[in-house]
């Protein structure tokens, strides 16, 4: 069961606020009767070293498991982050959405399961959903800092594992999870079973998700600007048309051996998903204003994705002379998903797999990857983990939005990080040395806009290295100061270098720069921490300058955006740019049961030159009270959003500012050897026209309105 409290990991924005609850929480804690002191629960983090605890951990770590888990699990990954401080989605409908950290995603942010990175094509393009097991989830870690280096240097926007649950101790945990979600008439059904009797360990999971088109509010049919009023769908329509999910399947077993220093394990699983992207159509000039014109030209597009992952992994404690601990993973992935245009979206046009398409776009990507980390035996009480990491992906795609060559990427790196207590202080240091190579297949033909020829279809490859030092200092019992700095080095990915073609989903014809080259960023991060006591909460402030920073920016003649296609065309291009901001967490305690919370965030993106950097999130500030009993639970958690108006220059328009507020309230029974929870939980319960500025699509395709969702969960 849930514990009691567990204080929001928020990291911050204002000085005033920070300078306002150190004065409360020194007051409080020095009126605080030692036996009622509250202390923040210990967690463990599966993709730190020798699975450290977030409290340990001098970069921000933040771990979102059990109930807290369930209360966010949405139909996406970036939804199911969205709320978490600075963590935004980008999202492109219900189905697909991936987390943007602090203003940083795409390859920037690595994806893992279980520690190894998700195969999909997600950083191609961001109406491409992300491959992982999010059924089975035990829980969900976002490491920033030092630590990153141990899963990639290019991952300086951050590191996000999804952790399936695995066998542990001796017996049989089932679980059976049924819900329903009034907004989009979504159904969904989960079943997972962990277990273990003597030696061997078995797990299991499988589940189902289908969805109709989800309800918007009606005013959403209108996006008012400096200009007036852009209509952009139908505003009488209360659903947004193809935003539905056909079906999401996932299914996944595995096995374990245990023996007397560690453990073995063979996991596989299977993704299907078919699913309406929203927003992506093919259209003229005029689509680019009125994608309602699009629609009516060439109906919907709609995504039909596979993805088979099988899993090796061995844990091991001694197992060698100067080791302490052993971590070895490997996996194989094959990913596939169809992309095309269907003539009409109805009901016959849904429950029939087989309705003809047209210019059909597959994209593929298979991958082994393996991993080795090895503990070392201390030396003058110094920790260490050294490690090797290597990969081999082979990308392909082929249609009519085959932007991209097929291209086989290499990859190999070697890792080291350090730590040494010294007290109140405990110091790290990381290092990363990585050799990445693209090798693509030169195309037939290429358009002379993208302004190179087929001989610069040619090997690229890139040897970085990244370094990191961290230090964190134990103020007191209740009180800690982390720092950390990172000089962090990400190799450009294939669509950057080699993209030439119309990217329907975005509306722009994409031309990538072979000239790129590596991105350098320089972060640094300090956070205050208060973990014990009736207050709680982290401060976090940072800054990331990255040079050579790639965005896309609008191919000019004169002041007019260049048309291709009768798309706008967008060019990889580098410049320096800065990243600052932070975020902040508050928790209070005012009994056992009840807690308030209060966060906040912001981020700042600008280049040095002069200007903003595209899609950057609004800040945000909210407030939440929780209620925790042995059988009753509850929320009510708001968030402002501001008005985004600090834009790029590539035709981005404001994005109004918004309130969220959600609310819930569950109740859990036991009979026998059995537990009950049925929870009610009321989404977006103002029914605002949410828009999230971090959206490609953001203009076109708003968030759901008010829902409702009932969910009915049985353990034994």
């Amino acid at each position: 069961m849930r514990p009691f409290f567990r204080a929001p990991v928020i990291h911050t924005v204002g000085l005033p606020l920070l300078l306002a609850n150190s004065v409360l929480a020194y007051a409080d804690a020095n009126a605080l009767d030692h036996d009622n002191a509250i202390e923040l629960e210990t967690i463990t983090v599966t993709a730190l070293p020798n699975n450290a605890s977030a409290t340990d951990s001098a970069q921000p770590v933040f771990v979102l498991s059990d109930d807290d888990l369930e209360r966010a699990r949405a139909t996406s990954l970036g939804e199911t982050l969205s709320q978490q401080p600075g963590i935004h989605n980008s999202s492109f409908g219900s189905a697909v959405g991936r987390p943007v950290i602090r203003g940083l995603g795409g390859g920037r942010v690595n994806i893992l399961q279980d520690g190894l990175k998700a195969v999909d094509a997600s950083t191609v393009s961001p109406d491409h959903a992300v491959g992982v097991q999010t059924n089975t989830a035990q829980q969900i870690e976002v490491i920033r800092g030092p630590a990153t280096l141990l899963y990639g240097s290019g991952a300086f926007g951050g590191v996000v594992n999804v952790v399936a649950a695995e066998p542990q101790e001796e017996g049989v945990e089932s679980e059976v999870n049924l819900g329903y979600n009034t907004v989009n008439r979504g159904k969904d059904i989960r079943l997972n079973q962990q277990g273990r009797q003597g030696d061997w360990g078995w797990n299991f999971g499988a589940g189902q998700l289908r969805s109709d088109d989800y309800r918007v509010p009606r005013k959403a049919g209108e996006i008012h600007n400096d200009d007036g009023v852009l209509e952009y769908h139908d505003a009488e329509s209360s659903r947004l048309d193809n935003s539905d999910i056909e079906y999401n399947r996932q299914l996944s077993a595995g096995g374990r051996y245990f023996f007397d220093t560690g453990s073995t394990g063979l996991n596989i699983s299977r993704l299907t998903s078919r699913f309406g992207l929203p927003g992506h159509d093919h259209g003229d000039e005029e689509a680019v204003l009125d994608p309602a014109a699009a629609a009516d030209e060439e109906g919907v597009a709609r995504v039909n994705l596979k993805q088979l992952r099988i899993a090796l992994d061995a844990k091991a404690s001694d197992p060698l002379p100067g080791v302490t601990n052993l971590n070895f993973d490997l996996a194989w992935t094959d990913y596939e998903h169809s992309e095309g245009h269907v003539e009409a979206h109805d009901d016959a046009a849904v429950a029939e797999p087989d309705h003809e398409e047209h210019g059909p776009t597959t994209f593929a990507k298979e991958a082994i990857e393996s991993r080795v980390a090895l503990s070392l035996t201390p030396i003058r009480s110094i920790e260490q983990t050294v490690g090797l990491q290597g990969s081999q992906t082979d990308f392909s795609a082929m249609g009519e939005e085959a932007l991209v060559p097929s291209t086989q990427t290499n990859e190999i790196g070697v890792f080291w990080l350090a730590e040494r207590n010294f007290g109140a202080v405990t110091l790290s240091a990381g290092a990363r040395w990585d050799r990445v190579q693209h090798s693509p297949q030169t195309p037939d033909d290429v358009n002379s806009v993208c302004g190179f020829g087929l001989d610069a279809y040619q090997n690229k490859t890139f040897g970085n290295t990244s370094a990191s030092l961290g230090a964190l200092y134990d103020i007191d019992a209740s009180w800690q100061l982390a720092i950390s700095a990172t000089s962090a080095l990400r190799a450009p990915d294939a669509e950057e270098l080699f993209s030439c073609g119309a990217h329907e989903s975005t509306l722009t014809y994409e031309i990538g720069n072979p000239d790129l080259d590596s991105e350098h960023s320089y972060n640094l991060d300090v956070s205050v921490r208060r973990n014990v006591g009736r207050w709680t909460g982290s401060v976090s402030l940072y800054q990331n300058r990255v040079d050579q920073f790639i965005y896309q920016q609008a191919l000019l003649t004169g002041t007019d955006i260049v048309l291709v296609d009768d798309l706008p065309a967008y060019q990889f291009i580098q410049d320096d740019a800065v990243l600052r901001g932070g975020e902040v967490t508050v928790g209070y305690a005012i009994t056992p049961q009840w807690q308030l919370t209060a966060m906040a965030d912001r981020v700042r993106a600008e280049l040095v030159d002069g200007g903003n950097l595209p899609r950057m999130p609004s800040d945000r500030i909210g407030a939440g009270v929780n209620y925790q009993a042995l059988h009753w639970q509850g929320f009510v958690n708001w968030i402002h959003n501001a008005e985004q108006n600090r834009l790029a220059d590539n035709g981005e328009i404001p994005t109004a500012s918004y309130q969220l507020l959600d609310a819930g309230i569950g109740y859990r029974w036991y009979l026998a050897t059995v537990e009950y929870q049925l929870d009610l939980k009321g989404t977006n319960l103002l029914d605002e026209v949410v828009r999230y500025h971090t959206s490609f699509v953001k203009n076109t395709v708003p968030q759901p309105g008010r829902g409702f969702q009932l969910a009915f969960a049985a353990q034994f």
